[in-house]
């Protein structure tokens, strides 16, 4: 039995290596290719080099830096506003009982399952009216509509699993109803705030449809910077590459900065409202 269990431990162990691998490697062979000689860039097979800055120089002479920096700011709003609306809009789901309150629900997630590019040809329209076309507000706009949806699913499972009776004493205690949200609720839900946090900051700084088609030139993210790398010579795989690697970092960062509470989000982040 000893080596049974033996067995199945050092399987497991292996399992979870070849996952590990099976994932990582990617990001690996893409940060490598970033640091390539440009003579070595197009041989798979060179895996002993020199590491040079090349692909990064090539990168940043095309402008990254300030695309990723209007990436950061559209990502940043998006992300404030879609958790301050969504969270309010999760809490009323998850505590009130109000006409329509499933219909709502279900209208939410809906619009997760329609194909964002559906959507480009009324946003265009909209962007035109309201002369918002190439700016940060028209994108903002347009992430909105998975960002909020996303939280508002999100964090209705944290809120129902929060105890009603928390709440109900802080307001024995001469709480109102949005101060025991404010004092009691929402520090409890921190693990689900934290994590959706990182799912919505995550598709924010990487969409690419709804920024490739609402974008002339000034507003354009960093994800739109790669198709610049892609032409009749063929592909320019260096600066490409070390572009996709200085778009991972921001996103990694603040993934190692909440990740204690990325699990928690997973597991218990999940929809819990009774009808």
């Amino acid at each position: 039995m000893k080596i049974q269990k033996l067995f199945s431990s050092m399987a497991l162990v292996f399992l979870c290596i070849g996952v590990f691998v099976w994932y990582l490697f990617p990001v690996y062979y893409t940060v490598a290719t970033s640091l390539k000689p440009r003579v070595y860039v197009y041989d798979p097979s060179k895996w002993i080099f020199t590491p040079s800055l090349d692909g990064y120089k090539a990168a940043l002479s095309t402008g990254v830096l300030s695309r990723m920096g209007i990436s950061m700011v559209v990502a940043g709003v998006t992300t404030v506003s879609s958790l301050f609306i969504g969270s309010l809009a999760a809490y009323a789901i998850a505590r009130f009982r109000f006409p329509f309150r499933m219909t709502v629900l279900t209208l939410f997630i809906m619009v997760r399952y329609i194909p964002p590019i559906s959507l480009i040809f009324p946003l265009l329209i909209i962007s035109k009216i309201l002369h918002l076309f190439d700016t940060v507000w028209i994108l903002i706009m347009a992430y909105h509509l998975l960002a909020i949806t996303f939280t508002v699913l999100m964090m209705s499972g944290f809120f129902k699993s929060i105890p009603e009776s928390l709440e109900e004493a802080a307001m024995l205690d001469g709480c109102s109803r949005l101060g025991a949200f404010l004092h009691i609720t929402l520090p409890v839900a921190a693990g689900g705030l934290f994590a959706t946090t990182v799912f919505v900051f995550i598709y924010a700084w990487s969409e690419f449809t709804y920024a490739m088609f609402l974008t002339a030139f000034q507003a354009r993210t960093w994800p739109t910077t790669l198709s610049r790398f892609m032409g009749i010579r063929g592909v320019e795989w260096g600066p490409l590459t070390a572009t996709t690697t200085m778009g991972i970092l921001p996103v990694l960062l603040l993934t190692l900065v909440v990740r204690r509470y990325i699990i928690q989000g997973l597991t218990f982040g999940l929809l819990e409202v009774e009808k």
